[in-house]
């Protein structure tokens, strides 16, 4: 490729350094499970921002957390109650992606602490009423969020209600090209 002014080549450059900087927004990483680089305390700010966007993207990075001792810090340092706050339908907005994400997120942090019985972080969802906010969505619309709502409810003896909808509710509904269902 012919350049004829080398200037234009080191704007592109600048240009993709200025893109990466900005991948990475309020000390959270754009690419999720990198947990080498996670920053525990921006992501915890992160989640604790007003921006919803800014706080979807953290939840999506906590989600793809699996390290134990990642999980553990993040758990220390409070990140149940605010995963807590995001599945309140009074403090955010229900969005599924925010939702799922927080479900996978307590779903990894649930499946790190069960090494011991009972689980060691079953008590802090349940003072967190992220319990309660759980088995409420065993009524959403979206069967990913039933059935990621199921798995985490399987930790709690007693909680939540397999027998909650008939078979065919658990099944996935298939909309036609009209926008109802088939």
């Amino acid at each position: 490729v012919y350049i004829e002014d080398p200037e234009e080549v080191e704007v592109v450059v600048e240009e993709d350094a200025k893109q990466n900087e900005e991948t990475v927004e309020n000390g959270v990483a754009s690419l999720p499970g990198e947990e080498e680089s996670i920053d525990v305390e921006a992501v915890l700010g992160s989640l604790k921002d007003e921006d919803i966007e800014v706080q979807a993207r953290a939840v999506k990075e906590v989600s793809c957390i699996k390290k134990p001792d990642i999980l553990q810090k993040l758990v220390s340092k409070g990140v149940i109650t605010k995963l807590s706050q995001l599945l309140n339908p009074h403090i955010t907005p229900a969005r599924s992606d925010i939702i799922l994400n927080t479900l996978r997120a307590i779903s990894n942090i649930l499946a790190e602490g069960s090494d011991q019985v009972p689980n060691k972080h079953t008590k802090a969802l349940n003072s967190s009423g992220a319990i309660q906010l759980i088995e409420q969505l065993q009524n959403h619309t979206s069967m990913d969020v039933y059935h990621r709502a199921m798995q985490i409810l399987e930790y709690f003896p007693n909680r939540g209600r397999s027998d909650m909808f008939t078979e065919d509710r658990r099944k996935p509904v298939r909309i036609a090209d009209n926008g109802f269902r088939d």
